[in-house]
């Protein structure tokens, strides 16, 4: 009989619900930033794909943001933090609209926009730096000479594959963008990146 009576018990113990604790929530998706799948929620900013010595994951570039003197760009570096094999490397570019609206509150964006015709942000272009004491190169205008032609490609909502046309000879080379003044000084935000 007491055998019968604990058999029921467990079945009545295992059709019930597991117990939970008052005020737990799920844990929020996270930010896979290495991740080399461009499906997968990547904090907004500028990565390089298969950076050297990341293998085939991702590596987010941290942007200088510098003030222009005059009509030229000092940039105190002599190799950038992020270097490349790749004569024709790969750049992914992830926008706060990418993100899902749970994780868009610990976003934190270093592009400043984006437009839908395929451009990844407004007025960005892609230039070689030159190489001596410091980087210069004239910030307005910028030869069409001097500019790296790139394609940039919608791959999902907020986030765009982006590659040079052309094979990259070894140097150091930077996305740049020309900042609002906002009454101040001229600033540019530089997305540095070396060709080995």
């Amino acid at each position: 009989m007491h055998g019968l009576l604990a058999l029921g018990a467990a079945i009545l113990l295992l059709g019930m619900p597991a117990p939970t604790v008052a005020g737990a929530q799920p844990a929020p998706p996270a930010f896979a930033d290495q991740s080399p799948d461009p499906d997968l929620p990547h904090s907004p900013g500028l990565y390089l794909l298969g950076a050297a010595g990341a293998g085939g994951r991702m590596t987010k570039i941290r942007p200088l943001t510098l003030e222009v003197a005059g009509s030229r760009l000092t940039i105190p570096l002599f190799n950038a933090r992020v270097q490349t094999s790749e004569r024709r490397p790969i750049f992914y570019a992830y926008f706060d609209r990418s993100l899902p609206p749970e994780l868009k509150a610990a976003a934190m964006g270093d592009w400043d926009g984006e437009r839908e015709n395929g451009q990844p942000t407004p007025g960005v272009i892609l230039v070689r730096l030159s190489e001596g004491a410091n980087w210069r190169f004239e910030e307005k205008p910028i030869p069409a000479s001097e500019r790296i032609a790139y394609e940039s490609v919608k791959v999902r909502t907020g986030v765009f594959r982006i590659q040079p046309k052309a094979d990259l000879a070894p140097g150091e080379y930077g996305f740049v963008q020309l900042l609002s003044p906002g009454g101040g000084a001229k600033r540019v935000r530089v997305f540095d990146f070396g060709v080995e």
